[in-house]
């Protein structure tokens, strides 16, 4: 990696949009995990195949690993988030093109940090209405769904780091 500049971003009003609604939507998964740990019976689905048809069963404390992974990934993404020089990027980063670079990276980070919780909200819950018997699947969108929330960022925002690449100071 060659020396690239080292700045400080700023946040925006969108990057505060950003964080503020994953930080809720961390709280909300804990607070879903909570109440489903409360109102679960002893053994919960644990584990769905790629059809959405359960294989694995549980204790009902599991739902908290799953709020903790989030929760770690959470914390993975925001400590990354303050790092932009150490991303990979398709374009050089030069000292004018760093903002701009940096400013996209980190956007899909935060795209990330709301994703994910999203992900685990949808999972957590499914999983609720099966263990309650409610339904018998996570339901055939959710592969969907979690390759919507994974790529759909990374294409936009990779398009983003291009133009804004393509683009001279």
């Amino acid at each position: 990696m060659t020396n690239r500049p080292k700045l400080h971003l700023p946040l925006t009003a969108t990057d505060k949009v950003l964080e503020v609604t994953s930080y809720l939507l961390l709280i909300i998964l804990w607070g879903f995990a909570i109440y489903s740990y409360q109102n679960s019976p002893d053994i919960v689905p644990t584990h769905f195949n790629g059809s959405g048809d359960v294989d694995g069963y549980g204790d009902s404390a599991s739902v908290f690993g799953m709020a903790g992974v989030c929760t770690l990934l959470f914390i993975l993404l925001t400590f990354l988030t303050g790092k932009p020089h150490l991303f990979n990027y398709p374009t050089e980063i030069t000292p004018d093109n760093a903002l701009k670079q940096y400013t996209n990276a980190t956007r899909l980070l935060r795209a990330f940090k709301i994703a994910i919780p999203l992900i685990f909200i949808c999972i957590e819950y499914s999983s609720f209405e099966v263990a309650i018997g409610d339904s018998e699947e996570l339901g055939k969108g959710y592969i969907l769904m979690i390759f919507a929330l994974v790529y759909i960022p990374v294409l936009y925002f990779l398009a983003r780091s291009s133009s804004a690449s393509d683009k001279k100071s």
